[in-house]
């Protein structure tokens, strides 16, 4: 029963509700939509007066690029809508370059609509081609000093390219030289000749021999090998060359004596310096010595009373004895990173030396206060001669070196510490003012004239004087051996090491 009941409701609800459509679709009469493309509707019946309900829209014309299309909608009751659809524009996807570039402009790239026929052209970016230059043809403008130029026009177009044609200088050439009789001290002759071409000059070595200096050959190019009696030059200039090679050496003796010299330029490559090259050169004030040079053989130097200061290059590895002896006004001595042997006669009799310094690159030798050490400052080498008055040895001596103090005339009294164990030969000879000296307990060696000369010496104070003796050579007999009490006086001590046993090695057994 209950069943029935709904079913019949159902049917009446559904009833009522197509009567309501019915009935509202008219309410509104023709006026129902939004008419055609110009307001207008198309209907079976004008006269219909209810409200239309449309359906989805359907495309009667398509648009195209450039042209609307058309598309309409149709209400339950067959009332019809239309509206316009907007063009679709044109579509261009694939561009194809059209090979119009050229070496200064970029080219341009076409493509067709994928609807229609119409085509679009743009710029192709970066497709300008450059210039391109193969063939270069020579201009024929070098001159003697400056390359000449070459020009080549671009395959493409009429624009043309210069630019440098390296290696086309050419040169001067002289063909007619001029003897210019010139020939100087230590110079042959020369002689002239004006370029073919330009004004320029070029200037030879000549046929007249140097006027003083003769060369031998040797191997490498000549050698200096003597002056001339003839020649009073006080400034004396090598050249660069002779006959066309090097100047590398300069003999024994060449110089010697020469005491009118006060100035002498050497040659550049000069490499070797030949013993007593210019020994008693005693005006001597001012020399270079070149870069190149390796050796200096000894008293290459010795008696230049004039020269000042001298600085070795860094070529010289080692300094020979009596290289610079008794250049009594020579203040300072410069030593470079490549030495690896100071003589200790190399500055003897240098009575103005003030400092001996040392490049810091130097792996065998150290300065300090103008005083020349090893490397770790445990030895000393040399010492200028311009020391005064009392010095005190640093504890971190062990050693003083052969001639180490050789001639410090002004020196009165040494201080040497416990830390020292070693005196060579001659180390204090010649300390004309020398009067006291202390020796530490931990010398163990005194070598033979290590204070000769030191004619003021009355007091020598022994730390440990026991066991003391003397003989020719280490390791031998004594010849002497001393008493603790003779070695305890001072004044019986300075007489033994001064004069009566300084002949021999000293040592403490």
């Amino acid at each position: 029963m209950k069943h029935k009941f709904f079913t019949v409701l159902f049917a009446l609800a559904a009833a009522l509700c197509l009567c309501f459509g019915i009935t509202a679709c008219g309410e509104n009469g023709g006026n129902g939509g939004n008419g055609g493309i110009d307001g207008d509707t198309t209907t079976p019946d004008d006269t219909d007066d209810h409200e239309h309900l449309f359906g989805l829209w359907q495309t009667v014309t398509a648009p195209t690029c450039t042209e609307n299309g058309i598309q309409e909608h149709t209400c339950a009751c067959g009332k019809k809508e239309r509206q316009q659809i907007p063009p679709l524009g044109h579509t261009f996807e694939t561009y194809v370059s059209n090979g119009d570039a050229t070496c200064t402009e970029n080219g341009t790239e076409t493509a067709t609509c994928i609807r229609c026929p119409v085509q679009d052209t743009r710029e192709e970016e970066a497709t300008a081609l450059g210039h391109t230059f193969e063939t270069y043809i020579s201009n024929h403008d070098a001159t003697c000093t400056e390359n000449g130029t070459e020009t080549a026009t671009c395959i493409r177009c009429p624009v043309q390219d210069t630019r440098e044609e390296e290696g086309t200088a050419l040169g001067h050439t002289f063909e007619t030289y001029i003897p210019n009789h010139d020939a100087s001290c230590a110079s042959p002759s020369t002689e002239t000749a004006t370029c073919i071409r330009c004004s320029a000059q070029g200037t030879r070595e000549g046929t007249d021999p140097p006027l003083h200096v003769q060369y031998t050959h040797v191997k490498g190019g000549y050698a200096v090998s003597e002056l001339s009696t003839e020649c009073t030059h006080s400034e004396i200039i090598f050249p660069a060359t002779y006959k066309g090679e090097p100047i590398v050496s300069i003999n024994n003796k060449v110089f010697s004596k020469r005491t009118s010299l006060t100035s002498i330029v050497l040659p550049a490559d000069l490499t070797s310096i030949g013993s007593g090259a210019f020994y008693g050169c005693t005006e001597l004030t001012s020399i270079v010595l070149p870069d190149d040079l390796r050796t200096i053989e000894d008293s290459a130097f010795s008696g230049c009373h004039k020269l000042t200061s001298i600085k070795i290059p860094n070529g010289v590895d080692h300094i020979n004895p009596y290289v610079f002896s008794d250049c009594s006004e020579l203040q300072s001595i410069e030593i470079p990173s490549n030495v690896w042997y100071v003589d200790g006669l190399a500055f003897i009799g240098c009575s103005g030396l003030e400092s001996i310094t040392v490049s810091e690159e130097n792996q065998k030798y150290s300065s300090q206060d103008g005083i020349l050490y090893d490397k770790s400052k445990t030895c000393i080498w040399a010492v200028p001669k311009r020391i005064q008055g009392e010095f005190i040895i640093p504890q971190s001596v062990t050693e003083i070196g052969p001639y180490a103090f050789i001639d410090c005339s002004q020196l009165t009294k040494i201080v040497i510490p416990d830390s020292v164990t070693h005196i060579y030969y001659g180390a204090f000879s010649g300390c004309a003012g020398l009067t006291s000296v202390t020796i530490g307990s931990g010398v163990g060696y005194i070598e033979k004239y290590a204070f000769g000369d030191c004619d003021k010496l009355d007091s020598v104070i022994f730390s440990n004087p026991v066991g003391w003796g003397v003989c020719y050579s280490y390791g031998e007999e004594f010849e002497k051996e001393f008493t603790e009490e003779e070695l305890a006086d001072p004044a019986t001590a300075a007489q033994y090491l001064r004069e009566e046993y300084s002949w021999g090695d000293w040592e403490r057994r």
